[in-house]
């Protein structure tokens, strides 16, 4: 199953624009945004989505954006990254919902292959 549409969250704008064209690249829809506080005044959660999600960001962060999304209806797939990874933040993100977590830096195929384990577990 493919998305309807990819939600990239992340405050740096390079990684954003380097996520959103390779995806594009794959026919996938792709939205940015810099922070959580912005994903949430856009998205509706009516759409299959997916969620790529910095960890690290001013304002609110992305494990408490985890946590809000598991606590509301919607129909998204989530997925972490971070460029710091240990164990305690790695158990914090499944027990918020995620589908999966990858470090940065990941490869191009390892994020893809990630996008559609996870959207054929949601299905």
């Amino acid at each position: 199953m493919k998305p309807s549409i990819v939600y990239v969250v992340d405050d740096d704008e390079a990684v954003r624009e380097s996520l959103s064209l390779l995806l594009e690249e794959h026919g996938l829809t792709v939205r940015g945004f810099a922070s959580c506080e912005a994903f949430l005044d856009a998205f509706d959660g009516q759409e299959e989505s997916c969620l790529i999600l910095d960890l690290h960001l001013p304002g609110m962060d992305g494990l408490s954006l985890l946590r809000h999304l598991a606590s509301v209806p919607v129909r998204l797939v989530a997925i972490a990254i971070t460029g710091r990874m240990d164990t305690a933040t790695a158990a914090a993100v499944r027990a918020a919902g995620a589908a999966a977590l990858l470090e940065k830096p990941f490869e191009r195929a390892e994020l893809l292959e990630t996008i559609a384990r996870a959207m054929t577990k949601r299905a």
